[in-house]
């Protein structure tokens, strides 16, 4: 039987090793959506859709970045929609064929961060082509969802 005195300290080294570990592949998320923020708003990029949030598309990246200045708790409290309009609707996974679109909806803290008084967050989007973007905001209502602001863009293919 192992003595608790080199249990434990096996334990202690172990932790160590992992934290020493940890800290170098830890990334951190602000520099991370500070850099995004800065690249579209640094950019000469104007916003598919210009509403509460603008939204840019980001081609090298795949994917839609969400922007709003002088944002707070209220605007990112609401959930977000996106809906994706494909070229072709077989591209779609099967159990959205039906409808015609593919549903990103997401929580802002999942996808995004609050830093200062701005607000971004980042959407990938599948490999297949689209066509159009629906995308805003909503809030639950009892059974139903009320939407606070809504648009719709062209996406053309590049």
């Amino acid at each position: 039987m192992l003595d608790w005195r080199i249990t434990s300290g096996i334990l202690i080294v172990l932790i160590i090793i992992f934290a020493i570990i940890w800290s170098g592949v830890r990334v951190d998320w602000e520099d991370e959506f500070r850099s995004l923020y800065l690249s579209v708003s640094d950019s000469d990029d104007t916003p598919i859709i210009d509403d509460v949030f603008d939204v840019y598309i980001d081609r090298d990246r795949n994917s839609l970045i969400y922007v709003k200045e002088d944002c707070s708790y209220d605007d990112i409290n609401p959930g977000f929609f996106l809906h994706l309009i494909p070229a072709d609707p077989l591209d779609l996974p099967r159990h959205r064929q039906l409808f015609g679109f593919d549903n990103l909806d997401y929580d802002f803290n999942a996808k995004g961060l609050q830093f200062g008084n701005k607000c971004v967050s980042e959407v990938d989007l599948p490999g297949y082509s689209i066509t159009r973007v629906r995308t805003g905001q909503y809030v639950p209502d009892g059974d139903q969802f009320v939407n606070l602001w809504q648009q719709e863009a062209p996406l053309d293919p590049e």
